[in-house]
C-alpha cells in the first residue's frame, strides 16, 4: 500500500483479495484474469479480488487457493460481511478476461472461462452486476474505490501489454495444467 489519506492505493496481485471500509483505491492489472469488485454502498464497505482460474482448487493444484474463483469470491464476500456489509446489499462490477494466451488445443479459452465464471457466480448468488467489461484482447488497469463503488479502467495498448503477455506466457504451462482440472460446472457454494 502506498500514499496517504484518500490517495492510498493498495496493489492487488494475482490471487489477491482485499476488503476495506477505508477510503482508498484498490488497483490491479488484468490480462486473462478477472477481478470482481463488490461493494455495499449503505455500509460504505467493499473489496476486490484477482482471479487466475475459474472454479475451485482441487487436490494437486499448486499456489494460493484464492487464485481460483470460488475461493476468491467466497473470501471476498466473507471479508466484506465481517466489516459490516450485508450480502443482500452487495453490488458488483467485473473486469478482465482478455484473450492474452493461446493454448493447445484451441478450444481452451481461459479468459472466456474466467469471464463466464464470474458472471455465473454473481448471478447464482443474486448479486446484481452494475457494470462489467469482460473479454477483448487488451489488458486493462483497474482502480476501484470500495466505499463508493466507483471504478476507473484504462485499457493498455498492445505495445504496453507485451510485458503482461510475457508474464502470462511464463505461467502458461502452470495455467494449462490447472485449467485441465477445472470442469465447466464445479462451482460449490458455501
Amino acid at each position: 500500500m502506498h500514499g496517504t489519506g484518500e490517495d492510498r492505493v493498495v496493489e492487488l496481485p494475482i490471487g489477491g483479495v482485499y476488503a476495506t471500509a477505508e477510503r482508498l483505491r484498490i488497483k490491479t492489472l488484468l490480462g486473462s484474469c478477472v477481478a470482481s469488485c463488490l461493494f455495499d454502498r449503505e455500509a460504505s464497505v467493499g473489496g476486490m479480488n484477482h482471479i487466475l482460474l475459474p472454479g475451485c482448487m482441487r487436490p494437486g493444484d499448486e499456489g494460493l487457493a484464492t487464485r481460483y474463483g470460488v475461493q476468491a469470491m467466497e473470501l471476498l464476500i466473507n471479508r466484506i460481511m465481517s466489516l459490516g456489509g450485508a450480502k443482500h446489499r452487495l453490488h458488483a462490477k467485473a473486469f478482465g478476461g482478455a484473450k492474452m494466451l493461446a493454448f493447445a488445443p484451441k478450444d481452451i479459452d481461459v479468459a472466456a472461462m474466467n469471464a463466464r465464471f464470474v458472471l455465473e457466480f454473481l448471478e447464482s448468488e443474486h448479486i446484481p452486476i452494475d457494470a462489467y467489461s469482460l473479454g477483448g484482447t487488451m489488458a486493462m488497469m483497474v482502480w476501484f474505490e470500495p466505499t463508493t463503488g466507483k471504478v476507473l479502467i484504462r485499457r493498455i495498448s498492445k505495445p504496453g501489454s507485451r510485458e503482461l503477455a510475457a508474464r502470462e506466457q511464463v505461467r502458461r504451462t502452470e495455467i494449462y495444467r490447472a485449467v485441465q482440472r477445472v470442469s465447466e460446472h464445479n462451482v460449490t457454494l458455501f
